[in-house]
């Protein structure tokens, strides 16, 4: 694996510091009635899952589960 130098790791937290400066900024400025509508389809999209998804996420997990106590994780 490649080392990186102080100053590449500094200009990386530097990039992400603005990235996420520039995310909160943008949600501070988004009017309530945006926001609402945004929660409101997040909702509908929850609701809207069939229950053959949910069967095979509940079959995912279950297997995972089974991995789990099989390997002692």
């Amino acid at each position: 694996m490649k080392s990186i130098t102080k100053q590449e790791a500094q200009e990386f937290k530097d990039r992400w510091k603005f990235v996420n400066d520039f995310i909160a900024h943008e949600i501070r400025n988004t009017p309530g009635e945006i926001k609402l509508e945004q929660l409101s389809a997040i909702f509908i999209i929850g609701h809207s899952r069939s229950s053959a998804f949910l069967a095979e996420e509940q079959e995912v997990r279950n297997r995972w589960r089974l991995l789990r106590q099989r390997t002692n994780v």
